[in-house]
């Protein structure tokens, strides 16, 4: 049973341990916009929204899921 179990699951576990390892290479680059996400006052809509266009195009570049984790 249990070797059933983890023979199903591999596939998910393979795919989320390459996207632990994008994450990990990619991390300089989103501190750093998360950095400057945390800088912009509150009210600044337009500011927030073009750090937030870097960070999916971040993951976008990386071809990395914030989501896979889950």
């Amino acid at each position: 049973m249990t070797l059933v179990l983890r023979t199903l699951l591999f596939p998910l576990v393979i795919i989320t341990a390459r996207n632990a390892a994008k994450m990990t290479i990619m991390r300089p680059e989103m501190d750093v916009i998360t950095e400057q996400i945390r800088t912009v006052p509150p009210g600044d809509r337009q500011a927030q929204m073009r750090y937030q266009k870097e960070l999916y195009g971040l993951f976008a570049k990386y071809q990395c899921s914030p989501l896979s984790f889950l």
